[in-house]
């Protein structure tokens, strides 16, 4: 009814905290079963794993187009380093988001992102609270976790990717060029 109404707005979800296959196989069946073809899909994805986060950006991929969503955007609107949510890895993860270990986590996560079949990403977040690794949460004063994405809109204003690879399976690297020059992005 909402598209029909405002064939100009994007209407979907339903920001799953995982990706769970079986439950995800009853919810596009039921998307089917009803006509309802989302414009997008969204999704969270907590890790201090690299690569457990690029599994996530192929699978959500894959569930679309395996319920025949081909055209549905995946938007990954959750991100950020958690070991754990309760206990120690909690406070652990709270103590990391503001460090340069997890600055270089997200520029590497910003690096996947660029090369995987993702349409959006959104960290979470940069409001001043416990999860904010890019600005203080008292004076706002940018983190070491401001500094990748400071870096990552500047090969965006750039306006074009450029292929970049790197041999080593721990460093992650992004390249864009444009009239006003090139650069290149290494965490």
């Amino acid at each position: 009814h909402l598209k029909s109404c405002f064939p100009h707005l994007k209407i979907g979800g339903p920001a799953c905290a995982g990706l769970k296959k079986e439950w995800l196989d009853g919810f596009f069946s039921k998307l089917n079963e009803n006509g309802i073809v989302p414009d997008f899909f969204s999704w969270h994805v907590y890790s201090p794993n690299l690569e457990k986060v690029q599994g996530r950006l192929r699978l959500a991929r894959e569930l679309l187009d395996e319920a025949g969503l081909t055209a549905c955007e995946s938007i990954l609107n959750e991100w950020n380093y958690v070991k754990g949510w309760l206990g120690e890895e909690y406070g652990e993860s709270m103590r990391t988001q503001r460090t340069l270990k997890a600055a270089a986590f997200y520029g590497a996560v910003l690096c996947e992102a660029q090369r995987s079949p993702l349409d959006h990403l959104m960290y979470y977040d940069a409001r001043p609270s416990n999860w904010n690794g890019m600005f203080s949460p008292i004076c706002l004063d940018p983190l070491k976790g401001y500094y990748p994405f400071l870096a990552w809109s500047e090969l965006y204003a750039l306006g074009g990717c450029v292929q970049s690879t790197s041999d080593d399976p721990t460093v992650y690297c992004a390249a864009a060029k444009g009239e006003d020059g090139a650069a290149v992005y290494v965490t």
